[in-house]
């Protein structure tokens, strides 16, 4: 069992295998030993799961890929986000907890690249391949493999310099090659922000490529914030208001680490980061993928990611979400907040 801090009322997990370990120490938490496969198989499970309100579920032996386990359904339930805020399992004393965090935000630290779990192995050059990531076909008809499903998306406006975190649908196209949909706002007055889609194509404007790093198994919290539409705030280190939101939600600063490949900062205990460059004015079409809404949904005018590097954990632990209409992300009551 990991040593999960605790400060006053605020559980911080510094990493999600600790959030996991904290689950099932509950008993929120199922693993499964049986070999599963990524296509289809594991979104079937995980969507009849999370139909009954189940626990989160660790897949151990996932075929083709030894070693390298895969996690569902963290953050699908009120037990689950109770431990994660450490609250109560009410919905009242959890919205109560996001208000809290939003405006009592945490500044980032930053810390080395030997004080980042995240960088313990780096793949470069022609050894990277994207498919050395268990990564599902989640829905029956979808259009390919999507790598972005609960990953954060971290780009910098090339005009304020502040960062972005934002959860887009990631999907991959060869081995070291992703598309990404979303990410646009309502233009620089808009009061969440700009997302990654934007600085993309501002960055357009002057013919320069975007630097991005697609962070993933990040700790719950991270999780949230990446997803919600959190209001900008006086900034720290980074000024990336999903970082500092986190770090108000769990209590303790957020700890950032510089990629190998730009100056983008990212959580230094995530489980693996994606480094590459959106190629601009490049689009291509992606899909299709189903969406929450019940249907599938395509983009034929997707961006276009080149993978430059892959830093993990050793052994990492995907982080994957099938989209239903019950889904393992609250979003009426991180959009309330």
């Amino acid at each position: 069992m990991a040593n999960v801090a605790v400060t006053g009322k605020k559980v911080a997990c510094k990493d999600m295998r600790e959030y996991m370990d904290l689950l099932e120490s509950k008993g929120l938490l199922h693993r499964i030993r049986k070999e599963v496969n990524l296509k289809y198989e594991i979104g079937a499970i995980a969507a009849r799961s999370l139909e009954r309100g189940g626990p989160a579920l660790l897949f151990e032996n996932v075929k083709g890929y030894p070693g390298l386990p895969l996690v569902t359904n963290l953050i699908s339930t009120t037990k689950q986000l109770a431990l994660a805020f450490g609250t109560e399992p009410d919905e009242e004393k959890l919205h109560d907890a996001v208000v809290d965090g939003i405006n009592n935000r945490i500044h980032s630290v930053e810390v080395s690249s030997e004080q980042a779990p995240c960088q313990e192995i780096i793949i470069e050059g022609d050894a990277v391949d994207i498919s050395i990531i268990p990564t599902p076909w989640w829905h029956e008809f979808d259009g390919g493999q999507y790598l972005g499903t609960t990953a954060g998306c971290v780009t910098r406006d090339p005009v304020t310099g502040i960062l972005n975190m934002g959860s887009y649908r990631v999907m991959i196209k060869d081995m070291n090659t992703l598309t990404m949909s979303g990410g646009m706002r309502r233009g620089r007055a808009a009061s969440t922000g700009l997302g990654g889609g934007d600085h993309i194509t501002e960055n357009e404007k002057n013919g320069k490529p975007t630097p991005i790093a697609i962070v993933m198994g990040m700790d719950p919290l991270l999780t949230l914030a990446s997803g919600s539409p959190v209001r900008p705030g006086a900034g720290g280190l980074d000024g990336s208001m999903e970082y500092e939101t986190a770090g108000g939600w769990r209590g303790a600063p957020t700890e950032l680490v510089k990629c190998k490949t730009s100056d983008l900062l990212v959580p230094a205990w995530a489980e693996l980061v994606v480094e590459g460059e959106v190629l601009p004015n490049v689009r291509t079409p992606e899909g299709p993928h189903g969406e929450s809404t019940g249907f599938y949904g395509e983009n034929h005018d997707a961006f276009v990611i080149k993978i430059k590097t892959i830093t993990h954990r050793k052994n990492p632990v995907t982080y994957g979400l099938i989209c239903l209409r019950v889904e393992d992300y609250p979003r009426q009551l991180l959009r309330s907040g």
